[in-house]
């Protein structure tokens, strides 16, 4: 026995082979192991290069620790899934990578269910610089994922980064499949949360560099399943710098997750299969079921408006989307339009619909159906603002439209646009409470082409427009030229983002442009503005709680005011208005025997931090039945460019707002 043991040692040193090693179950940490699909072996210890493991056997059965490393050979082809255990540190992870020249190792996993590569539980990783594919004969409904990274029961799992990767050929399903929550989840790149604990999240995401081709349903994806809830849903998640290509639905999607940034990714032709008795709506990129997501610096064009299709938007901010932003991108050639706006509050299983949407210094070039698609009702306070939008010669394209129609009255604003329509298209417009402000239209005016008491209809000179190619850099076109009307013509809006399309500074206290790009304009906020709103609707008013209502019974009993706010319930109840460098106020208020000083002013600079304001009013005089009538005034400290005004007294219908007026700087 002690002779065949030498002789084998002997023949291993001859050979240059490696002895037999058993490998360990768990890594101490800071290892590097190889694979080697070619000259690896899965008896060697995996620890060097020239001892290289082969398959992912002993891969997949080793729990892995802080500071490890797993590279696969470049030039190497493995089949069937790669699961590796184990959780790196925070400022340790574990990386599964490559080694060595040439192509990316490609792992091909030959449709299996689920993922190629797949996390469960695990945090603190790095995937980066593989090539993937999960390919099967034809879709069914059969989930399958390029990377997975799930987590169900986990806890908040922290700094998952994916960078650098090549996924394709990804066929999912789009099928609703007991088991599994929603087939948005499956697609090339995925980072979900399945469970139903809320205290399940991810925090520090990060999915950069990668590019996901002929995969679905979705191309890159991360959606935290319970996310409506204090600090359920995900957070720190950032999608930048991908390139998203025929995709079977959507391009680049977030649920769940709060703060999402998503950046400088390119999509093109989304939404490219259609399945019939599926779900088919599709948008390339978009976020929803969370708050404070920014798209920013992105492309998105081709998308697919396909059977049963009626998005394929390039853009979406979606339900339970909150004070959500869409600034700094190029939309061209989408057959669905340029954005989706959905609020949906009404519809089962919404919480609290979308609100606080903010579409600014976008360019959208060419896009078909419509511009702008309001859908499950007007999501309230939406604010649309800087945009250049280009139509061209024999399309039919709408400037806005709304689809699914729920809750119409919710105020929203369309303010310092350029629409340059070269085609026939027209405006659909939603509900009587939109305000259209300091916008050019030039080109074909269509009857229903919105009333604006600033409006410009001459040409704004742009560079070139309609030159754009495919690349954000490619829009020069849309250059304000000299002497364009638009330049230093737009109203001054506040948190504006302090940029425009171009990189260009809005410089503060000088009126902006209309349109996408910035030239400032002389010094604003030195001539004074006077708005009065008589409350007949919402479209002067910025924002408002949701118990507040208009009211227009008996008209006689408030002098003929024919139309006031009140309230729905007890509750404290709000409205506001923006407008720059705000002066003065004074409001009409009707008053049934109840306390005047339940009735409150407010200013703000940012609309976050308010202060309460010093205000008077005059004697109540008696009008009818009761009701009396009373004037309240007073001055707003400069640099403010909020007014809110609250009630709060315990009768819901005792106090009511007529008139308003206020006084600003413009």
């Amino acid at each position: 026995m002690k002779k065949t043991a030498a002789f084998l040692c002997l023949l291993a040193l001859a050979t240059g082979c490696n002895p037999p090693v058993t490998p360990p179950t768990n890594s101490t940490g800071n290892t590097t192991y190889y694979v080697d699909s070619q000259n690896g072996s899965d008896t060697n210890a995996g620890t060097s290069e020239g001892a290289a493991w082969k398959t992912f056997t002993n891969v997949n059965t080793i729990t892995f620790a802080a500071g490890d490393k797993i590279l696969l050979k470049s030039g190497g082809v493995w089949t069937g899934q790669l699961h590796p255990l184990g959780n790196g540190g925070t400022d340790n992870p574990i990386t599964l990578g490559s080694y060595g020249t040439g192509s990316k190792p490609l792992i091909s996993a030959g449709g299996i269910t689920g993922a190629a590569v797949y996390l469960k539980n695990q945090q603190n990783w790095v995937i980066e610089n593989l090539e993937i594919t999960n390919t099967a004969a034809s879709r069914s409904d059969v989930y399958r994922w390029g990377i997975q990274v799930e987590n169900n029961g986990g806890g908040t799992l922290s700094n998952i980064i994916i960078r650098n990767n090549y996924v394709h050929h990804v066929t999912g399903s789009f099928k609703w499949v007991t088991g599994y929550i929603d087939p948005h989840l499956n697609g090339g790149i995925a980072v979900n949360v399945t469970g139903s604990a809320g205290t399940d999240k991810f925090d520090y995401v990060v999915i950069e560099g990668n590019t996901v081709s002929n995969s679905g349903r979705t191309g890159i994806v991360v959606w935290d399943n319970v996310w409506n809830g204090s600090n359920f849903a995900s957070t720190r998640v950032k999608v930048r710098q991908n390139t998203v290509e025929y995709i079977d639905s959507d391009g680049i999607l977030t649920f769940g997750c709060n703060g999402a940034l998503l950046e400088y990714n390119v999509a093109n032709t989304c939404g490219n299969y259609a399945e019939s008795g599926q779900f088919n709506g599709s948008c390339a990129i978009w976020s929803t079921r969370g708050s404070d997501c920014i798209s920013q610096y992105n492309e998105a064009y081709n998308t697919k408006a396909l059977l049963d299709n009626v998005d394929g938007q390039g853009f979406d901010i979606d339900m339970d989307a909150t004070n959500c932003i869409v600034q700094y991108n190029y939309s061209h050639d989408n057959e669905g339009g340029f954005i989706l706006l959905i609020d949906a509050r009404t519809q089962p299983g919404v919480y609290v619909g979308t609100s606080g949407a903010v579409v600014r210094y976008n360019i959208s070039q060419n896009d078909k159906t419509r511009i702008i698609n309001f859908a499950g009702g007007i999501a309230p306070n939406s604010a649309v603002y800087n945009n250049t939008f280009y139509i061209g010669s024999g399309l039919a394209t709408n400037i806005i439209e709304h689809s699914w129609d729920m809750d119409m009255t919710q105020p929203f604003s369309f303010r310092n646009n350029i629409v340059y329509n070269l085609g026939s298209g027209g405006y659909q417009i939603p509900g009587p409470n939109g305000t259209f402000d300091y916008n050019l239209f030039y080109g074909n005016h269509p009857a229903t082409e919105p009333a604006d008491a600033h409006k410009l209809t001459s040409n704004p000179l742009l560079a070139n427009p309609g030159s754009g190619g495919t690349g954000r850099s490619t829009v020069a076109g849309y250059l304000l030229g000299s002497g364009s009307p638009a330049a230093g013509s737009g109203k001054v809006i506040a948190n504006n983002g302090g940029l425009d399309y171009f990189g260009n500074t809005i410089t503060a206290g000088y009126y902006p442009s209309r349109g996408a790009h910035q030239v400032a304009g002389g010094p604003a906020g030195t001539t004074p503005e006077t708005v009065t709103d008589p409350l007949d609707n919402f479209s002067l008013v910025s924002s408002r709680s949701t118990n507040i209502q208009l009211d227009a019974s008996n008209p006689a009993y408030f002098g003929g005011d024919n139309s006031r706010v009140t309230r729905s319930s007890g509750s404290i109840g709000y409205i506001t208005y923006n407008l720059s460098n705000l002066t003065s106020f004074s409001a009409d208020i009707h008053e049934f025997s109840t306390d005047l000083s339940k009735v409150k002013y407010y200013a703000s600079a940012d609309g976050t931090t308010w202060t309460l304001l010093s205000s008077s009013y005059t004697a109540p005089v008696l009008i009818a039945n009761g009701w009396s009538k009373t004037t309240f005034s007073g001055a707003v400290p400069a640099g403010n460019h909020y007014l809110k005004i609250e009630l709060s007294d315990a009768s819901s219908w005792g106090t009511q707002i007529g008139k308003v007026t206020i006084t600003h700087l413009n």
